[in-house]
């Protein structure tokens, strides 16, 4: 390999595209794995911290990992039984549900038939149908195969709900030797540097999956109590749960869960106002947690531009679904820690007046001296504040 930075480049390029194209391939059978290693990442720390506290490694496993499955069970025997009694009444009630909203929509189209007929659209939602109906059976059938594909693929992965914990508790019990043993694989001379590197890249990684596990907890409990207590929207439990889940994707899973909640408002019979105060009430709610609690609950460490963030988004989705999807901004994150560990001037402050995102946040302005001249800037930019 070259010592030229631009050979070092193409070298890390070429090296991450093959990782990438093998953990593609192999994702499926890896996956569980995956998943029990970053639970293992998450609660590492809680058992060192036990430790330093007098406690075994193998009583602190011990006492951590069934607290947990403790907490899982419970979950599981409270909250699982009732959501799939919502799911199935939602199901079954699905015919009646769809011809509420059809006679919604209809309604709200004949109050605007004439704007309809001036633009050659449609008016009811059967004239819809005969104009559109091969496009709507197209979408139907795709929304059918992936639904029957995603139930197929639960069904094939009870195997995960062993797999998972006992991958997790091995794991966590020889956490350290795992840790110890990767570094002895390097030449003794760089073992301390990517050590520490390592160390901060599961800093920023670990944080960011133990805030979001909690901030998603509290944002389905406050979207139960918001749809159960303040609008009595049926299935509140079920919505609650999906929101839930649904908030780790980011961006996505919130325009995701304000479609399901105007969809279940309609369906409920709901008025229009009505149904766009609940969108509106569950958008707040949403910011409430975007701007207030995420950044502060979430380590400030992991923090990505927007545009980043949705490449990431895309590309996670595309490679490896839904997990690669809420995976995409913690890898993202680690990689940027690494990227700025090889090449600092990629994380450097710009010599400009900047706005700071940080989880999505966007941070008040910062005043930076900038060179005001072209010979100011060959002095070193001794240049006064910015005007405004």
């Amino acid at each position: 390999m070259g010592n030229d930075p631009t050979s070092r480049t193409l070298w890390v390029l070429a090296a991450i595209a093959v990782g990438v194209w093998i953990v593609q391939r192999v994702w499926d059978a890896i996956l569980p794995f995956v998943i029990a290693l970053l639970l293992a990442a998450v609660l590492d720390p809680l058992i060192d911290r036990l430790q330093r506290r007098g406690l075994p490694r193998g009583v602190a496993v011990a006492l951590v990992f069934g607290v947990v499955m403790a907490g899982l069970a419970a979950l599981i025997v409270f909250l699982v039984p009732t959501v799939l009694v919502q799911a199935a009444a939602f199901s079954q009630n699905l015919d009646r549900h769809v011809a509420d909203i059809v006679r919604g929509v209809d309604d709200w189209l004949r109050q605007h038939e004439a704007l309809l007929r001036r633009w050659r659209l449609p008016v009811t939602v059967s004239e819809g149908l005969q104009q559109y109906g091969g496009q709507v059976a197209s979408v139907g059938q795709a929304v059918v195969r992936g639904v029957v594909g995603l139930i197929a693929l639960a069904g094939s992965r009870v195997i995960w709900v062993v797999l998972i914990p006992l991958v997790t508790l091995y794991a966590l019990a020889d956490y350290d030797l795992f840790r110890q043993r990767a570094l002895h694989l390097l030449p003794a001379d760089h073992r301390d540097a990517v050590a520490e590197l390592a160390r901060r890249v599961a800093q920023v990684f670990v944080s960011y999956v133990r805030g979001l596990a909690i901030v998603c907890v509290c944002v389905g409990v406050a979207t139960g109590l918001l749809l159960a207590g303040g609008f009595r929207l049926p299935y509140g439990l079920l919505l609650a749960v999906l929101a839930a889940a649904l908030y780790a994707i980011p961006y996505i899973g919130e325009l995701t869960v304000l479609a399901l909640l105007g969809l279940a408002a309609a369906a409920a019979g709901h008025s229009g106002a009505s149904i766009v105060g609940i969108v509106v009430a569950q958008l707040v709610l949403f910011q409430i947690f975007d701007q207030g609690i995420t950044p502060r609950v979430v380590s400030s460490q992991v923090g990505i531009h927007p545009v980043t963030g949705l490449f990431a988004l895309a590309a996670g989705g595309y490679l490896f679904g839904l997990v690669g999807m809420a995976l995409a901004v913690p890898v993202a994150a680690s990689l940027k820690v690494v990227a700025g560990h090889y090449y600092p001037r990629l994380v450097e402050p710009l010599e400009t007046e900047t706005r700071v995102y940080r989880q999505g946040a966007l941070l008040p302005r910062r005043r930076i001296k900038v060179p005001q001249t072209a010979g100011e800037a060959r002095d070193g930019g001794a240049a006064g504040e910015p005007p405004g």
